[in-house]
C-alpha cells in the first residue's frame, strides 16, 4: 500500500492532480521513461488494491483484507500524511 500511495504522490507531484485511478499510474511517464507502478497493484489475497478519493481531496488506498469486505475489521488502509 505504502509503494501505490508513493505513487500517487508523485503523479500529483507531476499533474498537480490526483490520478483518475490506478491505471494512470501504469502509463508511461515520458519524462521518467516508466510508469509511476510496475504493475497492477495486488494486495497480499490477490485482489487488487483500492484507490478511493473525496471530494474533498483527500484520499486513501486500502485492501478489504481477507474477507474481501469494506469497512471491517481486517481492512488494511493507507491514509497519506
Amino acid at each position: 500500500l505504502k509503494q501505490v500511495a508513493s505513487a500517487i504522490r508523485m503523479h500529483k507531484m507531476i499533474h498537480k492532480e490526483l490520478p483518475a485511478n490506478l491505471a494512470v499510474l501504469r502509463q508511461d511517464e515520458g519524462h521518467i521513461g516508466k510508469p509511476l507502478l510496475p504493475r497492477d497493484p495486488i494486495d497480499a489475497w490477490g485482489r487488487p488494491v483500492v484507490f478511493e478519493k473525496n471530494e474533498n481531496g483527500t484520499w486513501h488506498v486500502a485492501s478489504y483484507g481477507p474477507d474481501a469486505l469494506p469497512n471491517t475489521d481486517d481492512d488494511l488502509i493507507h491514509l497519506p500524511r
